[in-house]
């Protein structure tokens, strides 16, 4: 049953997850019999997977692609699909022989309701595991929650690099590139078109998200064959211009990064498209979401910048999501609605190779978990140690304005392979990550 999203009030939340599962310990399953946990045993023949999302606010068409991806993964699992052929553990026809129920909630970005109703998710729907999260605003709340009740947190498009860093948690996994990666994959792709002594200018955020890219920049820049020079600029968000920053930026600029979201980004590609620069400098934006190519554009041309996925990546199992999608929204699928369509997958596969919905042995199932099947048509691994992703990183460069579409904004340049944006367990962010106990 499809839960109605918004604000629900909390009222029977106090209830732990725990004391829940332990009133059900007397149903019989088909599971190995562990101690109550989380909401271990599966109490029917049913199980509920949740998707937290924003559905209201600016980020409200994020949550609808997402969502869309979520709601087609539920039918998959329990129909069959084509995309689950490249999915071994899966069969369509349910998880441990149980038909798989759907929750989505609201969040509209707010991180105070994005803990409420993962807390009513757990205690109230008995949810299973958890997907979801627009942002790291959102995210963090719910890391917290599902360590603590000891639910699987297979999270969303949160690119800061805190989720699988210093706010990691065992019961979190993340698929979606973070900040370093992003870094690392531009560094390596501007290492080549760039003077031996080049000038980078980097147009910063002046929040945590936009100092760290900064940050990060620097680092992997620093690390190339490159004898770069930084120059830098704070912002404060949502202004209406930012010409005053974008005059004070040298025509000898070799690159300027544009460490800027949403809206804050098209208002600054506005005012370097107005004074010229654009045309005597490379311009990139660290991630690229669909949202801010459509506002942005008219000045999207010959701008470089990472994404998590794209559409125009010929592999077997894009291909076959891309058909899937079209056939049920009759539209190309976005990077949101590919991550809403894999995590439910991933999680349910590792309940398979478990043979139980034990959260701990489900956990153990997807930690260095290797696989080739969320559309980059390369290896990847859900890494032990801070439970990030190691996978490709498309680049793409915007399309002239007469050329785009709806859904086709960008080129596809290049794939960065993982052996050129990967680093160490002992380096940050990793090295910041403390998981936390299993049970």
């Amino acid at each position: 049953m499809l839960s109605a999203s918004g604000a629900i009030a909390l009222s029977g939340c106090g209830q732990s997850s725990s004391s829940s599962s332990s009133s059900s310990a007397s149903v019989t399953t088909t599971e190995t019999p562990y101690d109550p946990l989380g909401n271990y045993p599966v109490a029917s023949d049913q199980a509920t997977f949740a998707c937290l999302v924003p559905e209201s606010g600016l980020s409200r068409s994020i949550g609808a692609a997402y969502r869309d991806g979520f709601e087609l993964a539920i039918n998959h699992l329990n129909t069959g699909g084509p995309p689950l052929n490249f999915w071994p553990s899966l069969s369509g026809t349910g998880v441990q022989n149980r038909r798989i129920e759907m929750s989505v909630r609201n969040t509209a970005s707010d991180p105070s309701l994005a803990r409420q109703q993962a807390i009513q998710l757990i205690n109230t729907e008995n949810a299973q595991m958890i997907t979801g999260g627009a942002s790291s605003s959102t995210v963090l709340p719910v890391l917290r929650v599902c360590q603590q009740q000891r639910i699987p947190f297979l999270h969303g498009i949160a690119h800061t690099n805190s989720p699988s860093g210093r706010n990691c948690v065992r019961y979190g996994f993340r698929e979606m590139i973070n900040v370093r990666q992003t870094a690392a994959a531009l560094a390596h792709f501007f290492e080549d078109r760039l003077p031996s002594k080049p000038t980078l200018h980097l147009l910063y955020a002046g929040y945590t998200w936009g100092q760290t890219q900064r940050a990060m920049f620097e680092r992997e820049f620093s690390r190339r064959d490159l004898d770069t020079s930084f120059e830098s600029q704070s912002t404060i968000p949502a202004q209406s211009t930012y010409r005053d920053h974008v005059e004070r930026i040298s025509a000898s600029t070799d690159l300027l990064c544009i460490i800027q979201r949403g809206l804050d980004a098209t208002t600054v590609l506005e005012d370097v498209s107005r004074i010229g620069l654009d045309a005597n400098i490379d311009i990139c934006i660290p991630l690229w979401s669909r949202l801010t190519a459509q506002t942005a554009s008219e000045h999207l041309e010959n701008v470089y910048g990472t994404v998590p996925w794209n559409w125009q990546l010929r592999n077997q199992v894009s291909i076959a999501f891309l058909e899937a999608f079209r056939d049920q929204y009759n539209r190309t699928p976005s990077y949101e609605s590919l991550v809403g369509y894999i995590q439910p997958l991933q999680y349910a596969a590792a309940v398979e190779r478990a043979e139980t919905f034990y959260p701990p042995a489900v956990i153990r199932q997807l930690e260095d978990h290797r696989y080739d099947n969320a559309g980059l048509g390369s290896r990847e691994r859900l890494r032990a140690c801070d439970h990030q992703a190691q996978r490709d990183v498309p680049i793409v460069s915007g399309r002239p304005v007469e050329t785009q579409q709806t859904d086709q904004f960008f080129k596809l340049e290049t794939v960065v392979k993982r052996d050129n944006v990967q680093y160490e367990c002992d380096q940050r962010p990793a090295s910041n990550c403390e998981l936390g106990s299993y049970s």
